[in-house]
């Protein structure tokens, strides 16, 4: 058989599920899967609840579980990076402490991964459940444009603008594979979208994927949005949160760049480029929703909120369609996003700074978008 590592940190686990069965029954998933050649690797971020008593209790009686107490406090990807050190296995994968395995999980997708030799990893459908483990919905309803094309840039386009990593990032590994991932490093303060970057670099790297259509994967459904109110360097005013968030995509946007950079795409270096940054500003979009339904708080600030969808609204008009493939239609779409970025910086950002009275981030936000309205501008006279 292949020996699988499968990649556990942890932090309070009871704590944050308020549910001391939740991490038992995840790690029953694991040791009782019909492959049985696994090695569970648990690092434990110095929990002060009972989650490593728990995890020492179930080491105790299976030789497959390791659990390692970390040194300092470190967040997960970077327990993630650290942990994939110490694996054993041909094959490895992560996994989070309140979800649960189908006992057929990890031989599945290890038959479609030895069937397929030039498949770097594979993963399974599976569904949303709550806390009583009744299923939801399901993770994949629509399987239509999954990550099954030929062409690792088409994978990446859909990857970049879907940013949905679900049940994904959970998948099986070819270790190397994995390790060469790794170490992933937050590209800013927000710690956000690590596993979108994780999975932009698997297909800027050319690996290839499988999906294997059954309900293998169960995601436990809980809330575990970022809470900006326990965020100390967070602005409190919803207009400003939004204003971070959008900073936060264009720095995903140069983290991504760097990684096609150092991938070296040749000519579709600038068209992927193009794409993230296309990908970037939809978000921004979604994150102005977000904020309007679950943090304004009155209607003078619904009322701001909605004046900024009617200025950002010709920018989601102008989103592109496609890869571009050719020079001409670079062009077009540098042009396009030169125009995108001018109105976010010259008419989005200066209304709102007309309605706030601390303009730090928004003008920080717009040096970012500047910067970036320049690199365009150099390319379309290059072009």
């Amino acid at each position: 058989m292949s020996k699988v590592s499968i990649l556990l940190p942890v932090y309070n686990s009871v704590t944050k599920t308020e549910r001391t069965d939740f991490l038992q029954q995840m790690i029953n998933s694991i040791l009782n899967q019909t492959h049985k050649d696994l090695e569970l690797l648990i690092l434990d971020n110095q929990s002060v609840d009972n989650t490593l008593e728990i995890c020492n209790g179930i080491a105790s009686k299976d030789s497959r579980v390791k659990v390692y107490v970390d040194t300092e406090r470190r967040p997960a990807e970077e327990a993630h990076n650290k942990l994939i050190g110490m694996a054993d296995g041909e094959f490895a994968m992560l996994i989070a402490d309140d979800d649960i395995l189908n006992y057929h999980y990890i031989e599945a997708l290890i038959n479609t991964l030895k069937t397929n030799k030039d498949i770097d990893m594979a993963y399974t459908n599976g569904a949303y459940i709550n806390r009583d483990n009744q299923i939801i919905q399901g993770l994949i309803t629509n399987t239509d444009g999954m990550y099954d094309s030929e062409y690792y840039y088409d994978n990446f386009y859909k990857a970049i603008h879907k940013r949905k990593v679900l049940p994904i990032v959970y998948g099986i590994f070819k270790k190397e594979v994995l390790q060469s991932l790794m170490p992933y490093t937050p590209f800013d303060q927000l710690r956000a979208n690590m596993d979108n970057l994780l999975m932009a670099k698997f297909f800027l790297n050319r690996h290839t994927i499988a999906f294997v259509n059954h309900n293998l994967f169960y995601y436990r459904h809980r809330d575990r949005s970022l809470n900006p109110e326990e965020l100390d360097y967070m602005p409190t005013n919803p207009i400003l949160i939004w204003v971070y968030y959008t900073r936060h995509q264009l720095y995903f946007y140069h983290a991504v760049c760097s990684l096609i950079e150092e991938t070296n795409q040749g000519d579709l270096t600038e068209s992927l480029k193009i794409a993230t940054l296309d990908s970037c500003l939809n978000q921004s979009i979604v994150l102005l929703n977000w904020v309007a339904r679950d943090l304004v708080k009155d209607e003078f600030e619904y009322a701001i909120i909605k004046e900024i969808y009617e200025q950002f609204k010709p920018i989601y008009e102008l989103k592109l369609s496609c890869l571009a493939h050719t020079k001409e239609v670079l062009r077009t779409q540098q042009d396009t996003m030169r125009l995108r970025c001018k109105i976010l910086e010259e008419r989005v950002m200066e209304y709102i700074k007309t309605i706030v009275q601390d303009t730090t981030i928004v003008d920080d936000t717009q040096n970012v978008i500047k910067k970036i309205k320049t690199s365009l501008i150099t390319q379309l006279n290059s072009v």
